[in-house]
């Protein structure tokens, strides 16, 4: 069994995730709505191999560690 990261997985990409979970393989997804994600809780027969992640990564002031760690901090 393989560990998958999907990102945007609750979107276009919501049948690969499923598929990646059918095939015996553990999925994390990341996704930014709570509304997409829980149509794709919905629809995940095996939760045991299913890591939900919600991240609004499109706003980059919540992430303020990369601000320490960058070169070029963000603005």
């Amino acid at each position: 069994m393989k560990h998958w990261l999907v990102i945007g997985g609750t979107g276009m990409l919501k049948d690969v995730s499923l598929w990646l979970i059918q095939q015996d393989n553990h999925v994390t997804v990341i996704g930014r709505q709570q509304k997409k994600m829980q149509s794709l809780i919905n629809d995940v027969k095996n939760d045991s191999k299913f890591s939900p992640l919600i991240v609004d990564y499109t706003n980059y002031k919540n992430f303020n560690f990369f601000q320490r760690v960058s070169k070029h901090p963000l603005k």
